[in-house]
């Protein structure tokens, strides 16, 4: 489950040139299509809300999750990293990430870039929890 909730919280984790039309509220708008080669860093996660409401918040995540970084590699693969406090049994989890258009994907999980800053990206998915699908948007920010 660890896993998935990493891949989820990844997909948004890229950057792209903002262009006069983009929306940048990380609400609506459908999305830029980030260049490959813009994605490549570090991020952290500095906001989510999940079907409108805040949930980047130790109520929704444990405090070891909300401390994590997210590289995306030249060559395909993602690291989330373990940083400051560690998960019990946690440790850096390895994975692949492709962008075609606006879908960004991290472990088969799509997601679309919804806006992007040179200092930060919003991504907009759908995961399922606890059965139900809800929209998540994550703010990503560059490190």
């Amino acid at each position: 489950m660890k896993k998935i909730i990493f891949a989820a919280l990844l997909l948004a984790a890229f950057s792209c040139k903002k262009s006069d039309n983009d929306d940048d509220t990380g609400t609506g708008g459908t999305g830029v299509a980030p260049a490959r080669d813009s994605l490549f860093g570090t991020y952290i996660i500095t906001a989510e809300t999940t079907n409108g409401q805040n949930s980047w918040n130790t109520t929704s995540h444990a405090a070891c999750e909300m401390d994590n970084s997210y590289t995306l590699n030249p060559n395909g693969t993602a690291v989330i990293s373990e940083e400051g406090n560690v998960c019990a049994g946690g440790g850096n989890v390895s994975g692949a990430w492709e962008i075609s258009g606006t879908m960004f994907t991290f472990n088969g999980v799509p997601g679309t870039v919804l806006s992007f800053q040179n200092s930060h990206f919003v991504v907009r998915k759908t995961v399922s929890v606890g059965g139900s699908a809800v929209t998540r948007v994550v703010t990503y920010s560059r490190i």
